[in-house]
C-alpha cells in the first residue's frame, strides 16, 4: 500500500513539473511573429552590472503569445537594432522590444524563457519619473554664540508687508585654519529670530542671497547659495508655509535652476561636481513641497549627465561599467528630454 501511495506521489510531482515547464513548439517559436512585443520595464543584473534577464511587459495580442515575460539571454541569442547586432548592454527600462522565445518555458506568471531573437522597435520612448515628496523642514527658534561675529545683515521688509523681516549673518572663525570663516544665518521675524544654519564655509563673499517666488504662491522665497567645499555649492530655500510657518523648503547642493522641460516653469536639477559616477536629480515644485526624481535610477542605468545642445537640455544616462580586459570604462548610454512626468529618448549620441 505503502509503495502505490508514493508512485502515485512521484506521477503528481512528474505532471506539476511537466505542466510548469513546457516546450515551445513550432508555432510559438515561429520567426515570422514574435512570442512578445513590450516594453522592458525592469532589468536584472549580477554583482559586476552584467544583464542576466529583462522583464517585458505588453499585450497579448492575435501575433503574440504573452503579456508578460521574464526573458534570459543565451550565447546564441542574437540582439538587433536597425538590423544591426547589439548586446545585451544596449537594452534599458523604456525601451520597445520584441522577442522570439526558445523552450523550455516556465509556465510561471510571469514567463520564464531564453530568447532566441530580441529586435528592438525604434519608436519614441517614454520612461515614467517616480517622484516623490519632500517633506519641509520647520525653522527652529535660534539664537548665535556670543563669541560669532556679525557680518552682515539683509532687510527684506520692503518685500513683507514692511513688516521686520532680515537675514543676519555670523562669522566662526577657527584658529588651527585661518582661511576657514564658516558663516551662519538666521532669520529675524519681527520679535521672533530662527537659526537656519551653516551657508558658507569660506567667508560672507562665497555666499549669495537671493529673493524669488519659486512655489509660485505670490510671496517670495528667501534663497541662499554658499560654498561649502572646492566645488560644492549649497543651496536653501526659505519661505513659509500655509500656516505660515518659516520652513526649510529645499537643501542641497550643485543646483543648476534651468527650465529643463521648455514649459516656463524652472526646475532645480542636482548635478555632481566631480564625484564618480555622475548623477542627475530633477526637483520641482508640485504645489504643496518640492518632489524630487533620480534620472539614472528610472532608466535602470548607474550614471546620469546633464548637457545643453542646440539651445535644449538633455539627459544623458546609461550603464558605465569597468572592462578589466581593455581596463577602460565602457559607456552604454542613451540621451533623453525631460517632458512633465517622462523621460523621452528619440536617439542616441
Amino acid at each position: 500500500m505503502f509503495k502505490k501511495v508514493r508512485g502515485l506521489i512521484l506521477i503528481c510531482i512528474l505532471m506539476l513539473l511537466f505542466t510548469a515547464c513546457t516546450i515551445l513548439d513550432g508555432s510559438k517559436a515561429s520567426l515570422d511573429h514574435p512570442n512578445i512585443r513590450g516594453i522592458i520595464t525592469n532589468i536584472h543584473r549580477d554583482a559586476s552590472g552584467n544583464i542576466l534577464s529583462i522583464l517585458v511587459e505588453g499585450e497579448a495580442t492575435k501575433e503574440t503569445d504573452y503579456d508578460k515575460a521574464t526573458i534570459s539571454f543565451r550565447e546564441e541569442t542574437t540582439i538587433l537594432e536597425n538590423d544591426e547586432n547589439i548586446t545585451s548592454d544596449d537594452l534599458f527600462i523604456g525601451l520597445t522590444v520584441e522577442a522570439w522565445l526558445m523552450g523550455p518555458v516556465a509556465e510561471s506568471y510571469p514567463i520564464q524563457a531564453a530568447a532566441e531573437k530580441i529586435k528592438v522597435i525604434n519608436i519614441e520612448q517614454k520612461v515614467t519619473l517616480d517622484f516623490s515628496p519632500i517633506k519641509p523642514e520647520i525653522l527652529k527658534p535660534g539664537k548665535p554664540e556670543d563669541s560669532w561675529l556679525l557680518e552682515g545683515l539683509i532687510d527684506f521688509s520692503w518685500q513683507y508687508d514692511d513688516r521686520i523681516l532680515e537675514v543676519y549673518l555670523y562669522r566662526r572663525d577657527f584658529e588651527e585654519d585661518p582661511l576657514g570663516h564658516e558663516i551662519f544665518a538666521f532669520l529675524q521675524d519681527e520679535n521672533d529670530m530662527y537659526e537656519i544654519g551653516l551657508v558658507a564655509n569660506y567667508g560672507i563673499r562665497s555666499l549669495g542671497i537671493e529673493l524669488d517666488d519659486v512655489t509660485h504662491n505670490g510671496n517670495k522665497e528667501i534663497i541662499l547659495e554658499g560654498s561649502l567645499g572646492a566645488t560644492y555649492v549649497e543651496t536653501k530655500i526659505i519661505g513659509q508655509d500655509h500656516e505660515g510657518n518659516w520652513v526649510l523648503w529645499l537643501s542641497g547642493g550643485s543646483y543648476n535652476h534651468i527650465d529643463l522641460d521648455g514649459n516656463g516653469q524652472m526646475e532645480w536639477v542636482a548635478t555632481s561636481s566631480g564625484s564618480l559616477p555622475p548623477y542627475v536629480v530633477i526637483y520641482r515644485w508640485n504645489g504643496e513641497s518640492f518632489e524630487w526624481a533620480d534620472v539614472s535610477a528610472a532608466v535602470g542605468g548607474n550614471y546620469a549627465n546633464l548637457i545643453q545642445k542646440n539651445n535644449e537640455w538633455i539627459l544623458e544616462s546609461g550603464m558605465w561599467k569597468l572592462d578589466h580586459y581593455a581596463n577602460e570604462f565602457v559607456i552604454n548610454k542613451r540621451s533623453y528630454v525631460f517632458r512633465e512626468d517622462y523621460l523621452i529618448n528619440g536617439f542616441d549620441n
